[in-house]
């Protein structure tokens, strides 16, 4: 018997309007549009308590339905030491967000990737630091918020995992909101737990939870 390899879609533009991820998807999207109507809600950073838990996806499909919306959106790849989102759109990933942070790069708008969707932008990680944490606590970070603030609706942080290093937390302190992806049969109770403190103890604004890979 003859074995057939299947794609399996990752973005909402790929897959059937009326599948359950879509639907899903869609709900999440208009509790968060209902959040930034009652509060001054405008970047957003999306993080896990540990790698492979499905953050870099979702944000991808948040960022596509947002767009779809008419709303100006960029997707910022926050993980500086894996990196993904660039493969989700096909695109390069050979300067971005960490140079603009250790100062190799000084205009924004050269290193910002326009997407296959309308009104959707991508600022990959570019260079890899051998210390990510130490790039976000530096001054430029505050620049960044401020400046793609004036020129975007909509920000959404790919954060990295809680227990990768520090990284998140000073994303999770430096934006208006935080969500936490939790994966069916991946996530552990007490890896999220820690998870959910160290995003207290960095006085970070938690949205809530996304719970992915669910059967129904």
């Amino acid at each position: 018997m003859k074995t057939q390899t299947m794609t399996i879609p990752t973005l909402i533009t790929e897959m059937e309007p009326t599948s359950g991820t879509v639907e899903g998807y869609q709900e999440l999207s208009t509790n968060l549009r209902f959040a930034m109507l009652e509060t001054n809600l405008k970047t957003l950073a999306i993080t896990s308590a540990s790698e492979g838990e499905g953050k870099s996806t979702i944000t991808a499909n948040l960022g596509i339905l947002f767009a779809q919306s008419g709303q100006r959106v960029l997707l910022v790849d926050g993980n500086l030491r894996h990196p993904f989102l660039h493969h989700l759109f096909a695109l390069k990933n050979q300067v971005g967000w960490g140079n603009l942070l250790n100062g190799q790069v000084t205009n924004l708008q050269e290193i910002i990737c326009p997407t296959s969707v309308a009104n959707l932008f991508l600022l990959p990680s570019g260079v890899k630091s051998p210390n990510p944490a130490q790039l976000l606590s530096m001054k430029s970070l505050a620049l960044f918020m401020e400046d793609v603030k004036d020129d975007f609706d909509v920000i959404l942080f790919d954060s990295p995992a809680l227990n990768k290093g520090t990284e998140a937390q000073f994303l999770a302190a430096k934006t208006d909101g935080t969500l936490i992806v939790v994966k069916e049969n991946t996530t552990k109770k007490e890896g999220l737990r820690q998870a959910y403190h160290q995003l207290l103890q960095a006085h970070g604004r938690i949205l809530g939870f996304v719970y992915n890979g669910a059967d129904k």
